[in-house]
């Protein structure tokens, strides 16, 4: 079976230290920077950052970048399947 690979969908600041308060989710401190997993939920997006992966509140992140398209969140399911599929092909 092969391993999951999770691509990052953005990337994020932390504007305010955040401790997790449940064991599904991240911990942060201010400035820190969170690779965005998936945003499907509008309040908690799947994040990792140094290694560990958790859910962390959108309310407490900002863009790494207002200016740089290529930096914003955008979910973008048709990419992502398409990179399934060639990871599978490459597998």
């Amino acid at each position: 079976m092969a391993e999951e690979v999770l691509l990052a969908v953005c990337q994020v600041i932390a504007m305010y230290d955040y401790t997790a308060a449940n064991p599904d989710e991240l911990s942060f401190s201010k400035g820190q920077l969170i690779n965005v997993l998936d945003k499907t939920n509008p309040d908690w997006w799947k994040g990792e950052a140094d290694g560990v992966t958790g859910l962390l509140p959108t309310n407490y992140v900002k863009m790494t970048t207002e200016s740089d398209p290529s930096q914003q969140c955008e979910y973008t399911k048709d990419l992502l399947q398409t990179l399934k599929i060639a990871l599978k092909v490459i597998t």
